[in-house]
């Protein structure tokens, strides 16, 4: 008997060992990851793709980070060289980038016979865990069900935002029960077509879930609902992988410094005069000079009296004076604000394909900007009020609007300038409400950080610091007042609010105003009606 268990024993155990060695058997027939190619990928690959530093979520440091991938969720290596990312980057000549030394002929032939070996490995070659979270979860309910059951609605008092509120008992009975797709209602009445209602799809503009997302549903209560600790994302001083510090000296992070010699335009074009052995120009006389003051601060010409004032103007010091004067001109903002509305994308309609509807109040940001270009204010005080000016005091709760809490909330339109369709019966569907985010944080990057932050959106940023994990990061800053899961469209996008003093001087103004233009549209209306009974009549 011992010699039969012996020997079954000898038996069994060299086959279950070539099966969890598979891989390193292969090192017969080329090399192995840890004799090499390790080696060659740290040296080639490691400035960007190292335990320290991750362009794109990527390490090739070891084998387990090879068969991991990257954001984009692609192992680097496959069973053959034709599935292998890592080879096409280096057949394509995309890695390693442009300015970094490339692999030689004998480096590349030693990577192409370790690829088409299967990618052997000292390290078992083990199956990546995939085990279905809320992660997994989450996002398909906030899409298909938060509608009515998120933060405005809570039908059959459900609500569907997290794994602890679906727990919930609702009206009808637990929506989740773990373990148990089938007594589960979310899945009852997701696989009854119940829910979403049919009758409210297009008012609500959702779509249903499909096959594979309700497979993930069922997947996942199946296993019990499993959940992961979700840690904090707090802002921290220990390296980054995905950020390095040759990232953190990008110049749009960069003060701006002085430099050594003098910084004013004069001193700028005396040099390159200097350089080009040329002199400077004979003092223009007083009339160029005054054009070009307000043409340059006011963007019109003077008008005939103001040419003769500073023609004639007795002083020593009239240029001064004449330069004061236009930058204390309500001109002066209209000029210089509308290179700020350009960057805000400033329009006096919402844009769009089918309809292009008015913003009716639009121009009250336009003169925000206008007054506060005027006023001289302080740039870090104007990108508050910009970007956060609903934040900065509780308006709902005053005991007394004034006039500066209006100017806070009119200039958060800032961030409603982009083209926005989901006032249409079509285009409001999540994707749609995503790219009027995506619009307003392109301002955001390009207008205020110096960065384009859009290329983030879908992957981490070729050239700008910027990884996919961050782009969202600071989406999440705008969620409050942007979310995709709990939108308004522009119709519903207004808030009514004035001072006490404006209040009373709209209701004074404006109901005369109202008797007399709809008197001018029924003229109006008479007189086309007059013009096409003729126009039959002669016809």
């Amino acid at each position: 008997m011992n010699c039969c268990h012996t020997f079954r024993f000898q038996l069994v155990t060299p086959l279950a060992i070539g099966f969890l060695l598979v891989s390193s058997l292969a090192a017969d027939d080329g090399p192995l990851f840890e004799n090499g190619i390790q080696t060659l990928l740290a040296g080639k690959c490691g400035r960007c793709h190292s335990e320290r530093v991750q362009k794109g979520g990527l390490s090739l440091a070891t084998m387990a980070d090879l068969r991991r991938g990257g954001e984009s969720g692609e192992p680097a290596v496959g069973d053959s060289i034709d599935e292998s990312l890592l080879w096409t980057m280096v057949e394509s000549e995309s890695m390693p980038p442009e300015g970094a030394p490339p692999l030689s002929a004998e480096e590349r032939a030693l990577l192409h016979r370790w690829l088409s070996a299967g990618a052997p490995s000292a390290e078992p070659s083990t199956p990546l865990e995939s085990k279905l979270t809320q992660h997994d979860v989450i996002p398909i309910v906030l899409l298909r069900c938060a509608t009515c059951h998120g933060a405005r609605l809570q039908r059959g008092g459900v609500d569907m935002r997290s794994v602890a509120s679906m727990k919930q008992s609702g009206d009808r009975g637990s929506v989740l029960i773990p373990g148990d797709p089938d007594q589960s209602l979310m899945i009852q009445r997701i696989e009854s077509e119940a829910c979403p209602p049919r009758d409210q799809l297009l008012k609500y503009f959702v779509r249903r879930p499909g096959q594979a997302e309700v497979q993930t549903l069922r997947n996942w209560i199946a296993a019990g609902a499993p959940e992961v600790d979700v840690t904090p994302d707090v802002a921290t001083t220990e390296p980054d992988p995905l950020v390095t510090e040759e990232d953190r000296s990008h110049w749009a992070f960069r003060s701006p410094q002085t430099p050594a010699h003098g910084d004013s335009i004069d001193e700028f074009v005396q040099r390159r005069l200097q350089d080009s052995g040329l002199t400077a120009a004979n003092e223009a006389d007083r009339d160029t000079l005054i054009r070009r003051a307000y043409f340059d601060l006011t963007g019109l010409p003077p008008a005939p009296e103001e040419w003769l004032q500073w023609h004639n103007h007795p002083a020593s010091d009239w240029y001064v004076q004449m330069i004061d004067a236009l930058l204390a001109s309500p001109a002066y903002g209209e000029r210089w604000g509308r290179y700020w509305l350009d960057l805000a994308g400033y329009a006096d309609s919402e844009g769009g394909i089918s309809a292009d509807p008015l913003r009716e109040v639009a121009w009250k940001y336009r003169d925000y900007v206008i007054r506060s270009f005027n006023a001289d204010k302080p740039y870090d005080q104007f990108l508050l009020e910009q970007l956060a000016g609903d934040e900065l005091v509780d308006v709902e709760r005053a005991e007394e609007v004034t006039p500066q809490m209006v100017d806070n909330l009119i200039a958060t339109g800032f961030l409603r300038m982009g083209i926005d369709q989901t006032g249409s019966r079509t285009m409001n569907f999540v994707p749609e409400r995503i790219g009027v985010i995506s619009d307003a944080m392109t301002v955001v990057g390009s207008g205020v950080l110096g960065l384009t932050l859009e290329c983030a959106r879908c992957h981490s940023h070729k050239y700008d610091p910027i990884p996919q994990r961050d782009y969202y990061r600071l989406k999440a800053v705008f969620q409050g007042a942007y979310d995709e899961h709990d939108w308004l469209t522009f119709q519903n996008r207004s808030l009514s609010i004035e001072t006490p003093e404006r209040l009373q001087q709209i209701q004074q103004v404006n109901p005369p105003l109202a008797a007399r233009l709809k008197k001018l549209q029924n003229e109006l209306k008479q007189a086309q009606t007059q013009v096409q009974v003729v126009l039959l009549q002669q016809h």
